[in-house]
């Protein structure tokens, strides 16, 4: 089992008033209260979730806010058991969620899930993760591997339009296949000069500030997004894996979410 070094130091710091504003607009800082009170959902979510009632599942990343139980997605609330997997025993994204399913955390790389047994979980979930994998396809097979015939995967990647990455290409899934052909490596740092140059400070909430430059340290702190994703580059990566696609939705305030089953 792979285990990294520390990440480098980064800053965690919340954002004055003002900037959250400008970053939302004033339109988005209304719907960002408005959510406190009604949080923003999958459409259908609790006819969805109940597929997870009871279940044992691996989530990548995580935990999330998104599969919180006042998330898009809430299924902590139904899962029996919950795995994680993450690069690193630390992350600059830890974070306790209240109710998280008990589970076992694997320090492996998402693309090589060395050591546990093909079909062995009822469902894989991952939120805002893909776009930091250098070799999304990769990834998608290997997940798909883990998880038992009919069972599900539960996506979400962060929509460009929304984020700080609109100013950005869509990555196109030529792209990625020859990503997946040549084995790209976490190392990879072609698009690092893409994501600093594109990148929209506006629409950054913050939260996350590095203290060292991407090109020396991504391999350790995971921050970049490699790619880039619009729902219908989702579809074409989730359905080359071998999925069935059962659902997918823009969720505000900045979701792409996916519900599949494998085939």
């Amino acid at each position: 089992m792979k285990r990294h070094q520390p990440a480098p130091a980064i800053r965690r710091v919340r954002p004055p008033l003002w900037r959250r504003v400008r970053a939302k607009g004033f339109t988005g800082a209304l719907e960002a209260i408005g959510a406190r009170a009604h949080p923003p959902r999958v459409a259908n979510y609790q006819t969805m979730t109940s597929h997870f009632a009871g279940m044992r599942g691996l989530e990548i990343g995580g935990p999330s806010p998104v599969f919180a139980r006042r998330g898009i997605f809430p299924i902590y609330p139904s899962a029996a058991n919950l795995d994680s997997v993450n690069f690193s025993a630390t992350t600059v994204w830890d974070s306790p969620f209240a109710g998280l399913p008990p589970g076992t955390q694997y320090v492996l790389e998402a693309t090589v899930l060395s050591g546990i047994p093909t079909g062995s979980y009822d469902f894989v979930a991952s939120s805002h993760t893909l776009e930091h994998i250098a070799n999304p396809l990769k990834a998608m097979l290997e997940w798909k591997r883990v998880i038992r015939p009919r069972g599900y995967l539960a996506l979400v990647v962060p929509d460009k339009h929304r984020t700080f990455d609109h100013r950005r290409p869509i990555t196109t899934m030529h792209h990625l296949l020859a990503d997946l052909e040549r084995d790209v490596g976490e190392d990879d740092l072609t698009h690092v000069s893409e994501s600093e140059r594109f990148h929209d400070a506006g629409r950054d909430p913050g939260e996350l500030c590095a203290s060292v430059p991407l090109a020396q340290h991504n391999l350790e702190t995971r921050v970049m997004h490699h790619h880039v994703f619009d729902i219908r580059l989702v579809g074409e990566v989730v359905g080359h894996a071998g999925f069935e696609i059962l659902a997918i939705q823009v969720v505000r305030p900045c979701h792409i979410f996916a519900l599949a089953t494998c085939e």
